[in-house]
Parts: C-alpha cells; sequence; structure tokens
C-alpha cells in the first residue's frame, strides 16, 4: 500500500495500522517503527476522536496495547501527548482497556519533555481523569517553561474544580506557594483569577502575607487583590454561593413577572366576559348545580315507545 492510497482516508489509516499488527501477531512488540509513515497518519487522524473511527473494530481491544505502543517508539512529543488524550476518551467507553491504557498514558506525562502548547491542546481536551490531571498540574508548576503559560494553569484548575472542591484548593494551594518561592507575574495573575472566580477561602493561607508582599511591586494587580480581599472581608463570602444566590433571585424575579402577566390575563379575560354575558339559565343552571351535588346527577333518559305501525321482524 502506498502512502497516497491510505492518507486520504482517516478511517482506512487506522485500520491499516490495526489490521498490519494483528497480521504480524502483535502483542505490542514492533520492529524497527517507520515515523515518517506515522506522521502522514498522524496529520489525517489527531484531529478526529480515534474511538469514533474504531467503534466496529473487532480488535479494538488491542488498540490501548498495539497503537499505543506503537506511537510511544516514535519518541515524538506531539505524537505521545494526542495519542494520551485520544486513548484516555476511549478508555472511558471501553472498560476492558482501562488499566492498559492507564498506564501508558501515565508514562507520557512523566516525560519531561512536554511543553507548553502540547500542555494546552491537552487542557482543552477537558480530561476528568484525576490522576493525570494531577500529573499535569505537576507538571505546569515544576516547570519553569510550563509555570509561564496562565492560560494553561487557570483553565486546569478550574476544570479540576468543577469536579472536585478539594483537589481545586490544592491546586490553588501549589501555585501560591510556586508564586512565593519563584515570584512570576503570569503566576501572580494565575493566582489572582483563581480567587476571583473559585477560591477566596484561599486568603486565609498562612503564605498570603509573603504574596502581599510581593505584589508591591505590581501596581495592577495589588489594587485587584485590594478590592478581592475588601470584598471577602465583609463577610467571608464564598463566590459561588453568591452566583447561586443570583441565580435563585432572578428565578424569584421571574416568577413575580409571570404572575403579574398571569393576572393581567385574568383580569382581561374576565372583562370579556362581562362585555358578554351568557344566557341567563345557563348561570343559575351553574349557580345550582354549585350549591346543591344531589342535583348533579342526570336525569333518566326518556324510553321511546316503538312506532305502532312498524311489526316486529321474524328470524327463521
Amino acid at each position: 500500500m502506498s502512502g497516497k492510497n491510505y492518507s486520504r482516508d482517516r478511517t482506512w489509516c487506522l485500520f491499516y495500522i490495526l489490521g498490519r499488527c494483528n497480521r504480524h501477531n502483535c502483542s505490542y512488540r514492533h520492529g524497527e517503527p517507520d515515523l515518517e509513515e506515522f506522521n502522514k497518519l498522524l496529520n489525517q487522524i489527531k484531529e478526529e476522536k480515534l474511538f469514533t473511527l474504531i467503534k466496529h473494530q473487532p480488535i479494538v481491544k488491542k488498540y490501548g496495547k498495539c497503537l499505543a505502543q506503537k506511537f510511544y517508539e516514535q519518541k515524538s512529543t506531539k505524537l505521545l501527548v494526542m495519542l494520551a488524550v485520544e486513548c484516555l476518551m476511549l478508555a472511558d467507553i471501553i472498560p476492558d482497556i482501562k488499566t492498559d491504557v492507564m498506564n501508558v498514558t501515565l508514562r507520557y506525562f512523566n516525560k519531561p519533555e512536554i511543553d507548553v502548547r502540547l500542555c494546552e491542546d491537552l487542557l482543552n481536551k477537558k480530561i476528568q481523569t484525576k490522576s493525570v490531571q494531577s500529573l499535569l498540574l505537576k507538571q505546569l508548576l515544576t516547570n519553569d517553561t510550563l509555570a509561564e503559560s496562565t492560560n494553561a494553569l487557570i483553565f486546569l484548575i478550574n476544570s479540576i474544580s468543577a469536579s472536585n472542591e478539594t483537589f481545586g484548593y490544592y491546586a490553588a494551594e501549589s501555585i501560591l506557594e510556586r508564586v512565593c518561592s519563584t515570584y512570576s507575574t503570569n503566576l501572580a495573575r494565575a493566582f489572582m483569577n483563581v480567587i476571583r472566580l473559585t477560591y477566596p477561602k484561599i486568603l486565609k493561607h498562612s503564605l498570603i502575607s509573603r504574596f502581599e508582599e510581593l505584589l508591591a511591586t505590581d501596581k495592577d494587580l495589588l489594587e485587584q487583590y485590594k478590592v478581592l480581599k475588601t470584598a471577602n472581608n465583609k463577610g467571608d463570602v464564598d463566590t459561588r454561593r453568591i452566583a447561586n444566590e443570583t441565580v435563585s433571585t432572578s428565578n424569584v424575579t421571574m416568577d413575580i413577572v409571570t404572575q403579574k402577566r398571569r393576572r393581567s390575563a385574568d383580569e382581561t379575560s374576565s372583562k370579556a366576559n362581562s362585555a358578554c354575558p351568557k344566557p341567563a339559565a345557563s348561570i343559575k343552571r351553574r349557580r345550582f348545580t354549585n350549591h346543591n351535588p344531589v342535583a348533579q346527577t342526570p336525569e333518566p333518559s326518556p324510553v321511546i315507545p316503538p312506532h305502532p305501525h312498524r311489526k316486529p321482524i321474524k328470524v327463521y
């Protein structure tokens, strides 16, 4: 098969890899990988979620071991990260390969050569696996280059805190320690966003006084911090509770407006009914039946006698 034939169809690309591994009786022990070939394949399949391409593939259980190991041998960071993301997505759907995929994926995140762009690409995938999030946070906070990526830090902390408040507080605390040990404007800004969006309780941390000393060199951030601290000291208010109260208040307001509209509609309909009254008999009947439940029993239907000129029909 030539590269021109299979590079046009992403589905066929993946099936070609899996099929070749299957033909060679592969137990994810491969020979020398063809780096050029797999670079071509990656350009075709990296924008697709791989699990959607292999739903009907009978050897799908080999994907986590076979294909992951194949890419792992390429010694390419971009290949590793892209495949790690797709492996995690696939593992959520196919539980049989979850353990193998996690073992392979965790090795990827322990590599020191991951850079900022790849981490941000990875964060955009919104991975929910806690162990991988922990490793990624560790990478972001310990690597000097990654620590400058404010957007990556904020995105990671927000995605974690949405499902795990304890770990989110740990993330905020880790950033605070990082800022106090090696001051960085981007890190300080990231920490300010953490306070603003999610965690005012972090202001009670023992390192806050050190953080305030470092902020003295940055007037803009210092002013933002003063505003946040003032709002917090007025009642130790949780921003998420404020957001919930705002939503509930808006719902109450909407209920009041709805009630007013219904009331005005009832008044309009009553005025229309008074302008065109119903017959008196129907009104009396309605009043009578309302006050006398016995009268609501239906009267027996009258018996109609047979016509005298008709003779009964005899059936023989």
